[in-house]
């Protein structure tokens, strides 16, 4: 063997070497782009919890909102409740939950948020003060069935 063929094997064994540490390289980031997804889904999973945890507060201050349009055992028990007032209440949580809700991709709320916005929607357009009571009570008993599915989704978070 002459001096050509000991530069072509020590070529192809750095050639090797170079390939493995490539290799192992690779894999190397590979783990750590895994590690990195799994942090950012926990990172956006710890995110949604607080989020709907920062929620149920206000579901139940607007239940206690609803509490104050339905039918009344009398009728001072309504003296200085400003009806519109509440329901613009309601409104603005329902645009809250709205907001949270699809920035975290949450759907099992759909369809009790929608039932509350129709519900609102026919309260303010209802003259009639006994079926006002109705729509109100409806109310009240969607806000209650959205407290509940909170509950129930931040326990199974958790």
């Amino acid at each position: 063997m002459d001096y050509i063929d000991y530069l072509n094997i020590l070529g192809v064994a750095l050639t090797a070497v170079g390939t493995s540490i490539t290799i192992w390289q690779a894999h190397k980031a590979k783990m750590s782009a895994s590690f990195a997804k799994t942090y950012r889904d926990e990172v956006a999973k710890d995110r949604g919890k607080m989020a709907l945890i920062e929620l149920l507060p206000n579901t139940k201050r607007v239940r206690e909102e609803c509490r104050k349009i339905i039918r009344p055992v009398s009728e001072r028990s309504m003296r200085g409740v400003d009806p519109q007032k509440v329901i613009n209440n309601i409104q603005n949580f329902i645009e809250q939950f709205e907001e949270i809700s699809c920035r975290l991709r949450v759907n099992e709320f759909d369809k009790s948020v929608s039932n509350l916005k129709s519900r609102v929607s026919d309260y303010r357009l209802e003259t009639d003060s006994e079926k006002r009571f109705l729509f109100a009570e409806d109310i009240y008993n969607e806000v209650n069935n959205i407290a509940s599915l909170l509950a129930k989704q931040i326990s199974s978070e958790l």
